[in-house]
């Protein structure tokens, strides 16, 4: 039997009727293709939206316009709305590289035509273009999108107040969605940081940097590199490591968020094996909820090693949640944590004193209030420090506060916490503020019937680690307040 090999052209436009145009991109812009066609596809209800994290020069714009021509080709009446900072920016797609690019080999029945702000194909398919310059964004109002590409997202004037509440609604009608993508701004009060914050603390993100662009030379990298003044500076790790530079500045504990491999969060409880373990102080700390969710924190000082561990914690939020529920949580979780006798300290905020004295009157449950007086300049700098001093820890079953703490923020007035869809208030992160504040650090707490040395027992790991007569370094220790001293 005879066979005929196609050739390429007669391939090209079987893959264009198909629209099928990945073949088009780079390897390392297939990475991205992958993704958003893989968010596009799912059927979660929660993941309307996705942010693409990415280096410039990456060819984000142009994959992100390439899906947008296949699913016009590939769907008969399709909306897919293409936004960016500027109008001209968006209409350089058209006249520049990117339109003459993917078009090069597409056959003339398919080409669209360019007319009003839009690309409109022959089987009645649009990209709608705009900026938001000028609140171009607003002549979208009132119509229907399949997609939504935000590109540049982190360039965009009026992102929150404009550009989301324009766009968002018209993906009401046709289950579709939204696609931020931009490199990390400049600006520390850009409303992309909460875009960010959100998909990131959601999983709804991914982020490529100059690193896993495979198809730059070693010499063209240098010459990035040598553009930025070099590879340690905010530029090159801003707009090519899309690092969060600006964000950092905001950030309430720098020190948890700047390390990427978790080291404060312990893989399981051992630290329940220790030999003087039932003797360390115990803490339940509250931060009492209303708007707000309550978040509650267990955990212990470790008197020997100068430690804290956040062992559990309770996120208590909706319309149900009572004095009664939280007292109940309460006791089951400090049973479930310390079955003995131990010595438990409560501590709670001080803004709902009503709550407080019920848990107190009606539960038995002694909570004192602590002063939030100096709460940036003096609280938290505390806990800082402990982060700093590799003091803190939490356990598993405290996940959620580690990655509450992790992620928060200061709102812009700089005064008090930003809000969070995921973590409230980061309501957590204030427990443990308060927690870190009200732990005793002086009043050794094993009993003196015990036959432990007090003396020894409790000498800094450091000093019992030197020589003998090492005078010098024994004063280092306990008058240079840096890392690891006591």
């Amino acid at each position: 039997m005879k066979t005929t090999q196609a050739t390429k052209e007669q391939i090209s436009e079987m893959l264009w009727r198909r629209g099928e145009l990945s073949w088009i991109l780079y390897p390392h812009q297939r990475v991205i293709y992958h993704k958003i066609r893989e968010v596009l596809a799912s059927n979660d209800p929660e993941h309307n939206s996705f942010v693409i994290d990415c280096a410039r020069q990456f060819g984000k714009s142009f994959t992100e316009f390439l899906i947008a021509i296949e699913d016009c080709l590939r769907n008969e009446g399709w909306t897919v709305v293409f936004i960016g900072p500027l109008k001209s920016q968006v209409n350089e797609i058209i006249n520049g590289k990117t339109y003459g690019t993917i078009f090069k080999t597409c056959p003339s029945d398919l080409i669209p035509t360019f007319k009003d702000s839009a690309l409109n194909f022959p089987n009645g398919s649009r990209i709608r273009l705009a900026g938001t310059d000028n609140h171009n964004y607003e002549s979208l109002r009132g119509g229907a999108a399949n997609t939504i590409f935000l590109d540049e997202a982190g360039f965009m004037s009026n992102l929150e107040d404009g550009v989301l509440p324009t766009v968002e609604p018209m993906t009401k009608t046709t289950g579709g969605k939204v696609i931020f993508s931009s490199t990390p701004p400049e600006a520390i009060d850009h409303d992309y940081l909460e875009v960010l914050r959100y998909h990131e603390e959601a999983g709804l993100i991914a982020t490529y940097t100059i690193w896993d662009d495979k198809s730059l030379t070693e010499q063209q990298l240098q010459k990035i590199i040598n553009q930025c003044k070099g590879r340690d500076t905010t530029k090159f790790m801003r707009e090519y490591e899309c690092k969060r530079v600006a964000d950092s500045s905001r950030s309430v504990i720098p020190q948890l968020g700047s390390n990427l491999e978790d080291p404060f969060l312990l893989k399981d409880n051992h630290f329940k094996q220790q030999p003087l373990y039932r003797y360390w102080k115990r803490y339940v700390v509250a931060d009492w909820g209303g708007r707000d969710k309550t978040a509650i924190l267990f955990g212990h000082y470790n008197y020997k090693l100068k430690r804290a561990v956040i062992e559990a914690d309770l996120d208590l939020d909706g319309a149900k949640i009572t004095a009664g529920v939280i007292a109940d949580a309460v006791r089951e979780k400090t049973l479930e944590l310390w079955e003995d006798d131990g010595d438990i300290s409560y501590f709670c905020d001080n803004n709902n004193i009503l709550i407080q004295n019920e848990m107190n009157i009606k539960y038995r449950l002694p909570f004192v209030a602590t002063d939030k007086a100096r709460l940036k300049n003096q609280m938290v700098e505390k806990v800082k420090d402990w982060v700093y001093d590799e003091r803190l820890y939490f356990a598993p079953d405290a996940e959620f506060a580690y990655k509450c703490t992790k992620s928060a923020v200061w709102a812009k007035s700089g005064d008090e916490f930003a809000r969070s869809r995921i973590y409230g208030h980061y309501d957590a992160t204030a427990a443990l503020v308060y927690f870190i504040r009200n732990i005793d650090e002086h009043n050794d707490p094993i009993p003196h019937d015990q036959n432990y040395n007090h003396v020894t027992m409790f000498k800094p790991p450091q000093v019992e680690q030197l020589p003998a007569g090492d005078t010098k370094e024994l004063m280092n220790i306990f008058y240079n307040p840096r890392r690891g001293r006591y």
